[in-house]
């Protein structure tokens, strides 16, 4: 994830995922329905959170790729820092920026 940890982004994730797992929840403890067609509904919906919850835990667990390149402290001063940083963790900054998926 590309946001702070803990920041907005990741909080509107947690928030998503817990509003899938109830989702779930319910469908899990609501009465077996009477057709085969809703059923088939029933578990393709079932499906289809369970997908959704793998993804936004897969978001939630997956490091952001800058995180080991610069630091962690949000009052760091980041020119300093790249000023001193050496060239090849420079290099591996702006590859990570310089990428058509930031740059539009």
């Amino acid at each position: 994830m590309s946001a702070r940890p803990g920041g907005p982004e990741e909080q509107a994730t947690r928030t998503e995922l817990t509003g899938f797992r109830a989702e779930l929840e319910e469908l899990e403890a609501a009465p077996q329905p009477k057709t085969a067609r809703a059923r088939i509904q029933r578990t393709a919906d079932m499906e289809e959170l369970e997908q959704d919850i793998a993804v936004l835990e897969a978001k939630l667990t997956t490091p952001a790729p800058l995180a080991d390149l610069i630091p962690a402290d949000p009052e760091a001063d980041l020119i300093a820092w790249w000023q001193v940083a050496d060239v090849h963790r420079q290099r591996a900054v702006a590859a990570l920026l310089l990428t058509p998926e930031l740059l539009g």
